[in-house]
């Protein structure tokens, strides 16, 4: 998930790349204007990531690694660190220097198990395996360097959605990905 963020903030949105011709934007679309890169329809597209998974993440399983897939999808949808809420996308305000993402759908914000790595169970009884507890997640995970968010050439940044399709045949082993 982050090579596919790098390949997007390299190669296909360079938003403010200087140019001097529409070739030398090298990303379709782009369009040479007054010396940068340009995209004139840029608020007309969304950035999706399609992810396919075979279930748990066993390369980079804890979310503490900057290479989780859930701390990833986290930089391209709300970004991860933050002194404004100017820093975060996607509708994140910053608390206490980290993107805190909106509430979900219903209200509630994300919650996991303690003292484990899984999700609450979605039955609505917000439960975990043996009775642990269910309680809300923290997304204090901040990388800086400019790590934290992925920003075109100009500094805007590039907000990408992430989704995932489960192929193992196993119902849970992509929800936190997810």
């Amino acid at each position: 998930m982050f090579y596919a963020g790098e390949y997007l903030r390299q190669f296909v949105v360079v938003a403010g790349r200087p140019c001097e011709a529409d070739a030398d934007c090298g990303s379709l679309d782009y369009e040479c204007r007054d010396g940068a890169c340009t995209d004139p329809p840029c608020h007309c597209r969304e950035n999706v990531l399609i992810v396919f998974t075979d279930g748990y993440e066993s390369e980079h399983p804890r979310p503490d690694d900057f290479f989780n897939p859930r701390r990833q999808a986290r930089r391209f949808r709300y970004g991860l660190g933050c002194d404004s809420d100017a820093d975060c996308i996607g509708g994140a305000t910053c608390v206490a220097g980290a993107c805190d993402h909106p509430p979900t759908l219903n209200g509630h914000r994300w919650r996991g198990c303690r003292d484990s790595l899984a999700s609450c169970r979605t039955d609505g009884t917000l439960v975990c395996e043996g009775g642990a507890r269910c309680v809300p997640w923290t997304f204090r995970y901040t990388e800086g360097e400019g790590a934290d968010l992925l920003r075109a050439p100009d500094g805007s940044p590039i907000q990408l959605t992430t989704y995932v399709v489960n192929v193992s045949g196993e119902s849970d082993t992509s929800v936190r990905i997810a």
